[in-house]
């Protein structure tokens, strides 16, 4: 086997992805995708893994990310563009300025030292890189969808339970109690579903207290 070049201690595949606390094969994948470098032997068998704790870059390099940002010099051109005419709203300015430093080809931080730098949640990061890996640039600059569903229990259908709890209890039963207030929304199909615990929320504001 060639000699192997001047580099950080080498470790063996099994001993780097205890090391790191990764799955072998995710480590081995992670490798043969040329995410993390590596010097290999003969075959995959013999590989060595560098260990990337030691880094040269803010906050050092991630081994385990599932999403590998890489950009081509046109993107980065037009993100640059992006961050230096200013014109753009505030969260896609953020979201060029993300991509920038998370390019493995680039800055490549981590994303702990880029939510530290730009004030967000290391989720965001990780959002963002997910959705240039999967959707493309811009996808990654856009605002995120969010999926509003509308509000279950409005004034009317507080109104209705007050009511329902007001009249007299089903036949057998001496009382209201939640789930039987639950159940017979449902029944009269005020709503098409509603637990037993938002029942007693909206009793509570009315200063009804049932069990």
């Amino acid at each position: 086997m060639a000699a192997l070049p001047a580099l950080p201690t080498l470790l063996p595949l099994p001993e780097a992805a205890r090391k790191y606390g990764l799955d072998e094969a995710h480590l081995r994948s992670l490798v043969e995708s040329g995410n993390i470098k590596a010097a290999s032997g003969l075959s995959i068998l013999h590989l060595y893994v560098i260990p990337l704790a030691e880094s040269t870059f803010p906050g050092g390099i991630q081994m385990d990310k599932r999403y590998i940002v890489r950009l081509s010099d046109e993107e980065r051109e037009t993100l640059q563009k992006i961050i230096s005419t200013g014109k753009a709203p505030a969260y896609k300015i953020r979201n060029a300025n993300i991509l920038l430093k998370v390019d493995a080809d680039g800055p490549n931080w981590t994303d702990e030292a880029v939510a530290d730098a730009f004030g967000c949640h290391l989720n965001t990061v990780g959002n963002i890189r997910r959705r240039f890996v999967e959707g493309g640039l811009e996808a990654a600059l856009a605002r995120r969808k969010r999926h509003y569903q509308p509000r279950l229990v409005d004034g009317e259908v507080e109104a209705q339970i007050i009511a329902l709890r007001c009249s007299a209890p089903p036949e057998g039963h001496a009382s209201w109690t939640l789930r039987l207030l639950a159940d017979k929304l449902v029944e009269l199909q005020v709503v098409p579903s509603i637990s037993h615990e938002t029942v007693r929320k909206v009793l509570k504001k009315t200063n009804f207290v049932l069990t």
